[in-house]
């Protein structure tokens, strides 16, 4: 027996046909809730027909502009099954498999879940979001499809999508326009938002479609291929009730230019974005390069940030991939105030993977062995695979991955791969560790790293029990004094000696204490800094580890203050001084000062104004990376460093609160990442500066021949006075 709905009954009957026609078609009695809808059709259809009557009869110019116009008509219609797309909506996994099947034909893994409901977040809840996810996984699909997924549901109305090259927009568009003009799943459930398209993708045929003929009232509907961006017409839907305003997409590149985006709708509203969904915002030489890399971030902390309107904030969701430290997604990764999720291609390693000597990496090893003399007698990869049957439980142990259907599948000419474990262990070694690290697990190895977190245990564990505190050894070379000037509360020296190796020993340290007032000017500053030195410079003189050099920080001061005292203390103590300034790894640059014949020492530069008026100019980064190996080392080795007899736990605290974690070098210049803690860390400080001062008088990381007691020059009483 047919089965009509109560709507298809009420357009029989407004159509001409009787009561007992209708029964008669149903096989059954018409029953009272399909009376309802069928009286209402009625008594709209008889309001209709008085209207008409009322206008009178149409000229022969109205009657041919309505037969142009019903060519232009697609009306507002109901979904097929709206239970079907409500309960998809719920899930947009499902949502995404059922209605772009031929963009997601596999079940999704647990990266593109995150990264789904990601996106639902960054519509929903208006917070930026970033997702690291391993390259070849679908970033893109899922972005463009989630768009798709935002303004036929509601969630947002100008969503744009952002890609890296330059033809990314292009191709969005024209994939968001096949799918709204032909999938018949699309059209089904969403009728009001595809119809159009169905009828024409070209701008001037949109712009015409009507959605009634005597109102003429306009469908909205447009595409701006310059722009990128197809605007969708609103939703009125008879039966269900749904309605929603007009929305819009946009596919962009970050190489373009997106700044202004917006959208005029028919009712006179201008449409800005209320979300951006970045997707890989670099390729391998910005990666590469600093320049590039502070160039895309300005763009989008400058330009994508600022394209919303008034009324709405917009958020920013970035799908990436890292490449190197220091990048691009490392900014978006570590910007404050943005949920960070990152996920790679294997997210539990096999058991035992991180031991030293691993039995399981050895068995990677011993499979990648195989898996190489397998393809160099060209067995499609059948050695791998035998070798990875009998061996899996070991290999896999404790192994998961994000996505279980990616692996190669047998297509009938290749045998494919067993599972998803197996495909993981071939790009490892496919890709080689690094390419993987970065591309696939989202952990780049930082090239030349040194790992240096050291701890304050380690360095108090480095004592010679032997020595007492100002006892100089009978290998050092040179005794130095580094002094960290810090007007707020103290003068901090540490006395080192050195050896020739660059084995150094702490002779001595301590703390002179003073305090500079805030509302003092910088010429009572300057003087009273002044004063304290020379009190200071008095207390280590009248030690019995006497330094021959002193080296003092000068950036804590005003302008000119220690350079003015250095040039002075060999007249007022009788100890050679000189100022020190340390610069950031990535700032500091050597520079050979010729005119003066001074040679540039490792790392370090001295700059001479004059016969006394001379300064360092040091990497603090690397001399930094340097002192804290030295207390990694095994103890009396060339480059290491040891305190005398004692309890030394203030002095070990303070020199384990900044380190060095890892470096990278791009383009040319090593980038070092530190961590520093806000407590007290002078002590440290006076370390790396001693370091890198030893380097100034011959003693570096390579060791030297025998250096002097003090390679500074001594002046005489007359070139003292006239300095």
């Amino acid at each position: 027996m047919p089965n009509y709905t109560p709507e298809q009954i009420a357009a029989m009957r407004v159509s001409g046909a009787t009561v007992r026609e209708v029964e008669a078609v149903l096989c059954r009695n018409i029953t009272a809730k399909e009376q309802v809808v069928v009286d209402r059709a009625m008594a709209g259809a008889k309001l209709q027909r008085k209207l008409k009557k009322e206008r009178g009869p149409k000229t022969n110019a109205q009657k041919v502009k309505d037969f142009r116009n019903r060519d232009r008509l697609v009306p507002y219609a109901d979904p097929e099954d709206a239970k079907r797309r409500a309960r998809l909506e719920k899930d947009p996994a499902k949502w995404l498999r059922f209605y772009l099947e031929d963009r997601f034909p596999l079940p999704f893994g647990e990266v593109h879940l995150k990264m789904i409901q990601a996106c639902i977040r960054a519509m929903v809840t208006g917070s930026s979001i970033t997702i690291a996810a391993p390259r070849g996984f679908g970033k893109t699909a899922v972005e463009w499809g989630m768009a798709l997924y935002g303004v036929l549901t509601g969630l947002c109305r100008f969503p744009v999508v952002i890609g890296w090259k330059a033809t990314a927009g292009a191709e969005l568009l024209d994939q968001w326009l096949n799918a709204l003009s032909t999938n018949t799943r699309l059209a089904a459930d969403y009728p009001c938002q595809c119809a159009p398209f169905a009828e024409s993708c070209q701008s001037t045929r949109l712009k015409g479609i009507l959605r009634e003929i005597e109102t003429e009232e306009k469908a909205g509907c447009d595409v701006r291929k310059v722009r990128g961006c197809v605007i969708l017409p609103d939703v009125k839907e008879p039966t269900t009730g749904r309605t929603m305003p007009q929305c819009a997409l946009a596919g962009a590149s970050m190489n373009g230019s997106i700044k202004g985006l917006n959208i005029g709708l028919l009712s006179g509203e201008s449409l800005r974005p209320d979300v951006a969904l970045l997707d890989d915002p670099q390729d391998e030489q910005t990666a590469d390069s600093p320049i590039l890399i502070k160039k895309v971030i300005k763009k989008i902390d400058y330009g994508i940030r600022s394209l919303a309107g008034p009324r709405r904030r917009l958020t920013v969701m970035a799908a990436v991939t890292c490449v190197n430290a220091g990048d691009v997604s490392e900014h978006l990764l570590t910007r404050p105030g943005t949920e960070v999720i990152i996920t790679g291609q294997i997210t539990s390693w096999p058991k035992g993977w991180d031991e030293k000597d691993s039995a399981t990496r050895t068995l990677w090893d011993a499979w990648n062995q195989e898996r190489l003399t397998g393809l160099e007698n060209l067995d499609g990869g059948k050695r791998a695979r035998a070798f990875y049957k009998a061996h899996k439980a070991e290999l896999i142990e404790g192994m998961a991955v994000s996505w279980k259907e990616r692996f190669h599948q047998s297509d009938g000419l290749r045998v494919g791969d067993p599972d998803a474990l197996y495909a993981a262990m071939w790009d490892f070694y496919e890709l080689g560790e690094s390419a993987f690290m970065s591309e696939r697990q989202n952990t780049p190895i930082k090239e030349g790293v040194t790992v240096n977190s050291v701890s304050a245990g380690i360095i108090r564990s480095r004592v010679d029990k032997t020595r007492a505190a100002g006892v100089v050894p009978e290998w050092a070379k040179i005794v130095i004094g580094s002094t960290d000037v810090n007007p707020s509360y103290g003068i901090s020296t540490v006395i080192l000696a050195f050896g020739n190796n660059q084995r150094s020993a702490v002779l001595w340290y301590g703390i002179h204490p003073m305090e500079c007032k805030f509302e003092w000017t910088d010429a009572q500053k300057k003087g009273y800094i002044a004063n304290e030195l020379e009190k200071h410079g008095k207390e280590i003189s009248a030690l019995p580890c006497k330094a021959t050099d002193w080296v003092i920080d000068g950036g804590g001061s005003p302008e000119n203050t220690v350079i003015d005292f250095s040039a002075t203390a060999q007249r007022l103590l009788g100890i050679s001084a000189i100022t020190a300034f340390g610069r950031a790894g990535k700032q500091y640059t050597t520079r050979e000062k010729k005119e003066y014949g001074v040679k540039v020492r490792e790392q370090a530069h001295v700059v001479r104004a004059s016969t006394l008026r001379q300064w360092i100019i040091w990497n603090e980064h690397y001399w930094l990376e340097q002192a804290g190996l030295a207390w990694t080392g095994t103890p009396s080795a060339p480059g290491s460093c040891e305190l005398p007899a004692g309890n030394h736990d203030e002095f070990a605290e303070q020199a384990s609160r900044e380190y060095i974690t890892g470096k990278v070098e791009l383009n040319g210049r090593m980038i070092y990442d530190v961590k520093r803690s806000t407590l007290k860390h002078d002590f440290g400080d006076c370390m790396a500066q001693g370091y890198a001062f030893a380097a100034v008088l011959g003693i570096g990381t390579g060791g030297g021949g025998e250096v002097k007691q003090s390679q500074r020059k001594k002046y005489t009483q007359a070139e003292l006075r006239r300095a």
